[in-house]
């Protein structure tokens, strides 16, 4: 949605995981990366390796768990605004902007090269996420055009993007949110979700690449442009978390967090012990119960698959 938030600070959730897997406690440590850039998109591929992407054509890499960041840069894109980037490894990532021209550009040399895979120049195309099953398969999902929801489908590394003209109709109003490249979530082999926000909130899902889709209503917040989900996360087939609400009033603690049991179909509304406002990423802890839940005003943390959170 091209009116999300301005600004989302870059977290460094990969840090979180290494000092849960030696006790309950989180800490968050400031890494200072002078970029002028508003930083959206990040990928942890372990305690070492993350990747990261922004404004003004910003791609950010790290190979020592964030002690020194390592800025790329692809030429002739610095107007871009790179708001998802999915990387696997240290040599491989994609990264892919919002708003026209959108671009999907792919490394396989740790960022000293890029090809560009993918362009539009539609007036109206914008791209919310990326998401990956494998390194060769993969989703790119944006705002409707025409009232369909924009879907790209590559199964070679993005050698080809093929438009999916079985992308599900948006409702009037209705559109998703580039604020953390999170609201389109892979899983397994072929299952892909994504929440809408605006008029309605919505999960979609498709269990076999985007050929066909389940529509399920969720109990999030929406009817206004800044409302819905801005996050979808997966701990299994059936266990997964929505976060969301309204990004231009953060404080708000409404109707922005639900979790399912059964993959998706049904949704509960976490109304007590909820986060503190307004989250705009969510992610499980590997091979645990926690989930972590970022956003403007906070962070809060789950130890309970999501039943219950403190700040």
């Amino acid at each position: 949605m091209q009116n999300s938030q301005k600004n989302l600070s870059l977290l460094l959730l990969w840090s979180c995981m290494a000092i849960l897997s030696q006790a309950q406690t989180i800490q968050f440590k400031l890494q200072h990366q002078q970029t002028g850039s508003s930083l959206r998109g990040i990928c942890t591929v372990n305690d070492k390796i993350a990747w990261a992407s922004g404004s003004k054509g910003t791609i950010l890499k790290t190979n020592d768990g964030g002690a020194t960041w390592q800025k790329l840069t692809i030429a002739g894109t610095e107007k871009l605004d790179f708001r998802d980037v999915e990387a696997f490894g240290n040599n491989i990532a994609y990264v892919i902007s919002a708003g026209s021209p959108a671009k999907i550009y792919k490394t396989t040399d740790g960022g000293a090269t890029w090809q560009e895979q993918y362009s539009n120049t539609a007036p109206d195309i914008f791209f919310d996420a990326l998401a990956f099953w494998n390194k060769n398969k993969g989703m790119a999902f944006g705002d409707p055009i025409n009232g369909q929801f924009s879907a790209l489908l590559t199964k070679d590394g993005g050698k080809t993007w093929q438009n999916l003209n079985t992308s599900p109709q948006a409702q009037a109003g209705e559109a998703g949110f580039a604020a953390s490249g999170t609201c389109l979530f892979a899983f397994g082999k072929k299952t892909v979700y994504f929440g809408t926000g605006g008029a309605k909130a919505r999960l979609l899902k498709s269990e076999d690449q985007g050929q066909t889709w389940n529509i399920f209503d969720t109990p999030i917040l929406c009817g206004q442009a800044s409302q819905g989900i801005f996050s979808v996360a997966f701990k299994n087939d059936k266990q997964g978390i929505l976060v969301g609400g309204d990004y231009q009033q953060p404080p708000l603690a409404q109707g922005h967090c639900a979790i399912t049991s059964d993959g998706g179909m049904s949704w509960q509304l976490i109304e007590n012990q909820a986060p503190a406002g307004f989250r705009s990423g969510v992610v499980f802890v590997p091979k645990s119960n926690i989930a972590i839940a970022v956003g403007t005003n906070g962070s809060d943390i789950s130890y309970d698959n999501g039943k219950s959170w403190k700040a």
